[in-house]
C-alpha cells in the first residue's frame, strides 16, 4: 500500500491513510523558517460577523470554553486509548446528527465519521472510497454535509468520508472518527476532502491553536491568531500544485514545515517535519536513518535530541529512552514527504498555533 507520514490508525502503528485515487490523508514537504517579527500577511483573511448556531445538531454549551467575535475555544481531551498510546478527542456535529466524539489530528485532513453518527443533512453520493491502512481497509463513501465545531458551522457542506455504520468506533479505538485538521491531504490540496475547520466561515477559517494536557482537558482555539509569549515562526509552504486556495480565496498550504534535527553526535539534519498529534511518539524516517535503528525499530536510549528551525534556534530537546509516550524515537516507514514526526510529546510542553491568515506555523513552550 501507499505509505506517507501520518498518524497511527488502526493499531498504533504509522501508516497511510488512502482514499479513493489520488487521495491521500497524509503529510507533504515544507521549507524555510524564520521570527515572529518576519512574518507578513499572505492572502489573509476577512473578520465577519459570528456564525449563527442551528437549532439543532450542536455540541452542547458545555463543550464551548468561549466565544467572541473573533475567535472560538473548544475544550479537548487527552485520553489514553485501549493500547496504552494517548489520543486527542474533541466533540462535533455532523450533518446535524448528535454530538460525536472524534480523534483531533493534525497528522492528517479530513473527516472520517461514522454513518449512525451523522444528521439527515447528510448526502451521500455511493461513490466508494476504500480506506487504506496498515491493519487493513474500511470501505467508506464521499458524501457532502455541514460540520459544527464548537456551535460554529462550516459556510457550506463540505466533503466527508462515511464510514459504515457501527465500523467507526473499532476503527479509531472507541470513538466515531477522526477529524484530520491538516492543512493539506499532501504536498497538494484534495478539494474533494480536506480540514473541515479551513471551511469555516471568517474568522473562524483564519487559524487554530492547541494548548493540550499530558492527560484531562486542553483547548482549541479557533479564529485569527495571537502569537502566544515566545513564540518562534516557521512558514507555512504552498501547496505544489492546483487548487492553490481555500474555498475563501486564501493560499493553500502543505502541512509539512522544515526543521532541523541533531540526533546524537551526527551534525544537524533538515528537513520537512510533520508536528503530529496523531502520532504517540517521535518518529524518524526509517529510510534515511535506518543506520541508527538500534532493535526493535526504535533509536538506542540515551540519545540526544534537538530540534530547531533552519535558523538554528532550538524548539526542541530531549534524550531518547524507552518511556512510551515521552521519550522513545521509533524508526518508522514516513515515506518519500516527510523526514521526521514529533508525535504528540511535543504539544504536551509547546503551545501549536497554525496562523493560516498570515502563513505561519508559531510554536512557544509553555510556562
Amino acid at each position: 500500500m501507499t505509505r506517507s507520514a501520518a498518524s497511527r490508525w488502526p493499531g498504533g502503528r504509522i501508516g497511510a491513510i488512502v482514499v479513493g485515487a489520488g487521495v491521500l490523508l497524509a503529510a507533504c514537504g515544507g521549507q524555510g523558517a524564520s521570527s515572529p517579527s518576519g512574518a507578513t500577511t499572505a492572502g489573509g483573511t476577512t473578520a465577519g460577523t459570528p456564525a449563527s448556531v442551528p437549532a439543532s445538531g450542536v455540541p452542547a454549551s458545555s463543550d464551548i470554553l468561549e466565544q467572541t467575535g473573533s475567535t472560538i475555544t473548544v475544550p479537548v481531551t487527552t485520553v489514553t486509548g485501549s493500547s496504552g498510546d494517548a489520543k486527542v478527542t474533541v466533540q462535533i456535529s455532523v450533518g446535524g446528527g448528535p454530538p460525536a466524539t472524534v480523534v483531533l489530528d493534525t497528522g492528517s485532513a479530513g473527516l472520517l465519521i461514522d454513518a449512525s453518527m451523522v444528521g439527515s443533512q447528510v448526502v451521500d453520493s455511493g461513490q466508494q472510497l476504500d480506506k487504506n491502512f496498515v491493519g487493513g481497509t474500511v470501505p467508506a463513501t464521499l458524501a457532502q454535509a455541514p460540520v459544527t465545531v464548537g456551535g460554529v458551522t462550516t459556510a457550506s457542506p463540505v466533503g466527508i468520508g462515511l464510514l459504515q455504520a457501527g465500523s467507526g468506533a473499532g476503527l479509531f479505538d472507541g470513538t466515531s472518527g477522526l477529524l484530520g485538521i491538516g492543512t493539506a491531504n499532501g504536498p497538494t490540496l484534495n478539494a474533494d476532502l480536506f480540514s473541515p475547520t479551513l471551511q469555516l466561515p471568517a474568522p473562524y477559517q483564519a487559524g487554530s491553536m492547541l494548548d493540550i494536557s499530558p492527560t484531562g482537558t486542553g483547548t482549541w482555539t479557533l479564529g485569527p491568531v495571537t502569537a502566544p509569549a515566545g513564540a518562534v515562526a516557521v512558514p507555512l509552504v504552498a501547496v505544489s500544485g492546483p487548487p492553490t486556495t481555500y474555498p475563501d480565496g486564501a493560499p493553500a498550504y502543505a502541512k509539512d514545515v522544515q526543521l532541523c534535527w541533531t540526533i546524537g553526535s551526527a551534525a544537524p539534519a533538515c528537513g520537512p517535519t510533520d508536528l503530529d498529534i496523531g502520532n504517540p511518539n517521535t518518529a524518524l524516517n526509517s529510510t534515511t536513518f535506518a543506520a541508527l535503528d538500534a532493535g526493535g525499530d526504535l533509536l538506542a536510549s540515551g540519545t540526544g535530541i534537538v530540534m530547531g528551525t533552519t535558523e538554528k534556534q532550538t524548539l526542541w530537546s530531549f534524550t531518547s529512552g524507552q518511556t512510551q509516550g515521552q521519550n522513545v524515537v521509533e524508526l518508522a516507514a514516513l515515506g518519500a514527504n516527510t523526514e521526521f514526526n514529533t508525535g504528540i510529546e511535543y504539544f504536551y510542553a509547546n503551545t501549536v498555533a497554525f496562523d493560516y491568515a498570515n502563513g505561519r506555523l508559531l510554536l512557544a513552550p509553555k510556562g
